[in-house]
């Protein structure tokens, strides 16, 4: 079986600018999705402030497609947390909001979101195995957000054990500036994903970087 290899060696997401309408948009939708981690701050009890977490694993796996051949973008995995009442489950103290067992539409939801100011930090594992397929998904972040600025790390380890193993590991790092509006001004997003699919068809392994910078004016960007 062959190896698909992406964008292997721009280990910091540089070369030629992309000249795809489709990776600009998912830079952007990133660097929205960046902005609104702030509601997380506010409220971490909030499973719809939660599944913004997932929503920006969505939009910086986006940016890295603009390095991945059909293939593998057929081999992406889509994430969305089920809505659900946490209040049986949920229990706040000092600024660190837990999550124990909680039920998502039959899957669950343990860990931390730990707030301090303007700080954010996450620590979830979201188990959705079911029918002898077991899939784990891990999410860890550190992030500083203002209502004009986000910055840190958000990273992901999706593992899926059973009849179509593969493994994701999506990190990144950023610091994005904003306007009134939550358009992105200034700074950057990079994404270095990694992955073995090789329980799914003919696909194997790939490593991509991609890197998006913002500004001066809302709406500008420019991936590689």
């Amino acid at each position: 079986m062959g190896l698909l290899m992406a964008g292997c060696g721009d280990g910091g997401g540089g070369g030629a600018p992309i000249d795809d309408p489709q990776a600009k948009a998912a830079a952007t939708d990133a660097a929205q999705s960046m902005a609104s981690l702030q509601e997380l701050k506010a409220n971490g009890e909030d499973s719809a402030a939660v599944n913004n977490v997932l929503s920006s694993y969505s939009s910086l796996q986006g940016m890295a497609l603009a390095k991945q051949s059909a293939q593998l973008k057929a081999a992406q995995l889509p994430l969305a947390l089920p809505k659900a009442d946490p209040s049986q489950c949920v229990t706040t103290s000092g600024g660190t909001t837990t999550y124990d067992h909680c039920d998502y539409g039959g899957s669950s939801i343990n860990g931390t979101v730990g707030v301090s100011g303007d700080h954010v930090t996450v620590d979830l594992t979201w188990d959705l195995s079911s029918g002898g397929q077991s899939v784990i998904v891990i999410m860890k972040g550190d992030v500083a957000v203002t209502e004009t600025s986000v910055s840190g790390t958000l990273a992901y380890n999706i593992k899926v054990s059973g009849s179509n193993a593969l493994t994701y590991d999506l990190k990144s790092d950023f610091d994005v500036t904003f306007d009134g509006n939550r358009c992105a001004t200034g700074g950057y997003i990079r994404v270095k994903q990694s992955a073995d699919v090789a329980g799914v068809g003919n696909v194997g392994n790939f490593n991509v970087t991609v890197r998006a910078d913002y500004g001066p004016a809302c709406g500008d960007v420019v991936v590689r």
